[in-house]
């Protein structure tokens, strides 16, 4: 509408002009709602810090929990389709790589501190096997989780 405007000239009119500094301001003051928020501009959705660490405590209440894309989403109070985008605006990761760093998180941690075998751990964490976590563990920090274990040991 303002490209339009600018290429017909009618921005001359005072009337207009006031029109789109008002409805800029708006848009500006809206965006400073004293909240950090990841603002998807196409939807208007927004996923603020607090709602992000809700989802974080939801994630992690249970992470063996089998977690949908609509689960997340009604946490957050916004449609799947927004949610995933604004979430990963929000967090630079999208909610599976999320979901899968805090299971690796919780993995490395357990290795640490646990004597319990590769495949309780795996399981305790929310990956469907240890050949699961296996993966992500090579993938993601470049060892396999029993060299991760015999590093920290020695």
């Amino acid at each position: 509408m303002i490209r339009r405007m600018f290429v017909s000239q009618t921005l001359v009119n005072a009337l207009v002009t006031e029109y789109l500094a008002i409805t800029i301001l708006r848009t500006c003051i809206a965006g400073l709602d004293g909240e950090n928020c990841a603002r998807d501009t196409r939807s208007g959705e927004t996923i603020s810090d607090h709602k992000v660490d809700q989802i974080r405590d939801f994630i992690m209440s249970d992470l063996t929990r089998n977690l949908s894309l609509d689960d997340l989403a009604g946490v957050a109070g916004v449609s799947p389709f927004h949610f995933a985008r604004a979430f990963k605006q929000a967090t630079g990761l999208s909610p599976l790589q999320y979901v899968l760093e805090q299971r690796l998180s919780s993995a490395r941690e357990a290795l640490a501190t646990s004597k319990s075998s590769l495949a309780d751990i795996a399981y305790d964490v929310g990956f469907s096997s240890q050949a699961h976590m296996t993966d992500v563990f090579k993938k993601r920090l470049g060892v396999t989780p029993g060299r991760y274990r015999k590093q920290l040991a020695a």
